[in-house]
């Protein structure tokens, strides 16, 4: 079923798909981990993200319209509603099923390192930029990067071994982000993956995987899990180190009082 219907697979229950292959769940298993996954669970989404690499940007948003469509959203009022009651949906989605250990080590990992590199391209850049203002206020030495082709060797380059590595890839991990995951991980301590991808096989024991929710049954989009995921470190980063982060923003004020009485 995997091979012939990705997108049945990685919808159907392991008891479903053990039901119709007519062998127990607990074979289901054995094969899931014999293929290199750590269960059925990983690899249904990996199965899931096959689904969604396959699907370009006019698919996903077609995806979406329909499904607003499905929901009665007939003008202006019933799109807003639709779309905030799909983000809150996606957002508690993604509070049950964080890894709590993977937040934490992500957290205590830009906590602990001297500067914080953050990784993005496309919409991922764009909430990366942000993301790094958030820790720079909070106390942080962050900085965004950027890189497809042979300019990602630019920002593997800027690598220093003592790093910590946020890359933001909310739907997809291109193979670009999949080779500067792989630099990186090879430079530094700590690699952070925000995405509702897989991370890259070659990368998988080398880095810490944030699981975004899939979304390709909503209307609200990835980059909505993407930002509650910066915003919960940010704070933890703030909450572990709240004197570093009152003593950033107490010189943030002195900066806006002095420039706002010009």
């Amino acid at each position: 079923m995997a091979s012939r219907d990705p997108l049945r697979f990685a919808t159907t229950t392991a008891a479903d798909v053990a039901r119709e292959a007519g062998v127990s769940e607990a074979t289901v298993a054995r094969a899931a981990q014999k293929l290199g996954f750590t269960g059925v669970k990983e690899m249904k989404a990996a199965y899931a993200a096959r689904v969604q690499r396959g699907v370009g940007l006019e698919g996903v948003m077609e995806s979406r319209l329909a499904r607003l469509r499905s929901m009665g959203a007939s003008g202006p009022e019933r799109t807003l509603g639709g779309v905030l009651a799909s983000a809150a949906d996606l957002l508690l989605t993604l509070s049950e099923t964080l890894d709590p250990a993977a937040f934490a080590e992500a957290a205590e990992g830009i906590g602990a390192a001297p500067r914080t590199v953050v990784y993005g391209l496309g919409t991922g850049s764009q909430i990366a930029g942000y993301f790094v203002l958030e820790l720079e206020r909070g106390g942080v030495d962050a900085v965004v990067v950027s890189g497809s082709g042979h300019t990602n060797a630019d920002a593997v380059f800027r690598l220093r071994p003592d790093d910590a590595v946020i890359v933001l890839a909310p739907r997809v991990v291109f193979d670009d982000v999949a080779a500067f995951i792989a630099g990186a991980a090879g430079i530094v301590g700590l690699v952070a993956v925000v995405s509702q991808d897989e991370v890259p096989k070659a990368s998988r024991g080398s880095a810490v995987h944030l699981r975004l929710p899939d979304t390709s049954g909503g209307v609200a989009t990835e980059s909505v899990a993407a930002w509650g995921v910066c915003d919960a470190l940010v704070a933890e980063v703030v909450r572990a180190r709240p004197d570093r982060a009152l003593e950033a923003r107490s010189r943030l004020q002195e900066l806006r009082e002095r420039y706002s009485a010009r």
